[in-house]
């Protein structure tokens, strides 16, 4: 082999190594998105069944995670005074509202009352101003798109199914809707509706693990 040819072969050996590391990164890159996607879908169904209950939830995300918040920055200030972070439980955990209780408010121009459940304990006041603005930072951001869920072994009380089959049969009590995260470094946001109801949760990652540390009060749609 001549000295240009085989310069020119571990020129080409360089280029392909470094191909092959950026590749290589990249790759690392999704997976560790991927990664996280999944750790917080886990940690969000170990909350939706804290309490026993099985669920069905739509495996295709839905909506934005932070609407509802970003419209309420700018609502009247008693209303905003209600709203507050208290420690994650379940959706549905105050008396779920009828469609019929919904068409009266609707022909009556009322609003139907969410009544929070005793076991609500809103968060102290630090927290609650470090969730709100780490949230409306959030709310600038967009979500992560064409997230899909998964049943996971470690949550059996949670079935993820294609949105038609949890509408289709008779397993489920309320359909839950998640939409996709928004992750902002070590934190991340999400809404969770069903049954008319809907609420945010927040999430803290501590190595690879996310936590579910907060959950939003509940609102009507």
């Amino acid at each position: 082999m001549t000295a240009p040819a085989a310069r020119l072969n571990r020129r080409h050996w360089r280029v392909a190594a470094l191909a092959a590391v950026l590749a290589g990164t990249v790759s690392c890159s999704n997976a560790s998105d991927m990664s996280n996607d999944q750790r917080i879908n886990d940690a969000l169904l170990r909350t939706l069944t804290s309490k026993n209950a099985a669920i069905c939830v739509d495996s295709g995300t839905y909506g934005e995670p932070l609407a509802i918040f970003r419209t309420m920055l700018v609502a009247p200030y008693p209303v905003r005074r209600m709203l507050h972070w208290s420690t994650p439980d379940p959706l549905r955990v105050g008396r779920s509202l009828s469609d019929r209780e919904l068409v009266d408010d609707e022909l009556r121009e009322g609003h139907s009352m969410l009544p929070e459940a005793a076991q609500d304990r809103p968060l102290p006041l630090t927290a609650q101003g470090q969730l709100n603005a780490l949230a409306q930072m959030a709310s600038l951001v967009g979500s992560e798109s064409g997230v899909r869920l998964h049943d996971t072994p470690a949550v059996p009380l949670a079935h993820v199914r294609w949105w038609p089959l949890n509408r289709l049969g008779s397993r489920c009590d309320a359909v839950h809707t998640v939409s996709a995260p928004v992750i902002k470094g070590d934190i991340a946001f999400l809404t969770v509706t069903a049954a008319h109801q809907g609420t945010i949760y927040a999430f803290h990652k501590v190595g690879t693990e996310w936590t579910t540390i907060a959950k939003w009060s509940n609102w009507l749609y």
